[in-house]
């Protein structure tokens, strides 16, 4: 759990600072002239890489989802934080899908209804109400809460294991 917090803390800082990370060219995709990312091998394995260290964090830790998944994209893609986000959230449904059925259907799971109803719903209000917050943020305020949230939680976890 200290390592995991060591990470969220990396991440955290990482997110507050203004510019991020700054440009990492050996993580980086090319970039179009219109500024989105030039699609192409050495992107493609970038992306693939960063979806895997993502992943072995996330199954090593059990948790990760967005808190990687975010930073990862900016690095990769230099892609804004609002879709960066949306994407992380395309990527944790889809995810989350395919461990659903794996529990339900090969390994025989039931499912608390009433506990994963109530649960959805909460989230569904909570993403409407974020989703509309987001709109009215700059950039940066966006890249701050995150970090500043990640930070928030790792100080948790910190003091939880001590």
């Amino acid at each position: 759990l200290l390592a995991f917090a060591g990470i969220m803390l990396f991440v955290g800082v990482g997110m507050w600072r203004p510019g991020g990370w700054g440009e990492v060219p050996a993580l980086a995709c090319p970039r179009a002239r219109e500024g989105g990312v030039r699609f192409n091998w050495a992107c493609a394995l970038r992306l693939l890489a960063a979806g895997a260290v993502a992943g072995v964090l996330s199954g090593l830790f059990g948790v990760g989802g967005g808190f990687l998944v975010v930073p990862a994209l900016l690095l990769v893609t230099g892609m804004p934080m609002a879709r960066a986000l949306a994407t992380s959230l395309v990527g944790i449904a889809l995810i989350s899908a395919a461990a659903l059925g794996a529990n339900l259907f090969w390994r025989g799971a039931s499912l608390p209804l009433a506990v994963g109803g109530l649960f959805l719903a909460g989230a569904l209000g909570g993403m409407t109400l974020g989703t509309r917050l987001k709109r009215h943020l700059p950039e940066q305020t966006l890249r701050r809460g995150f970090g500043a949230g990640v930070v928030a939680v790792a100080l948790w976890v910190v003091a939880r294991v001590l």
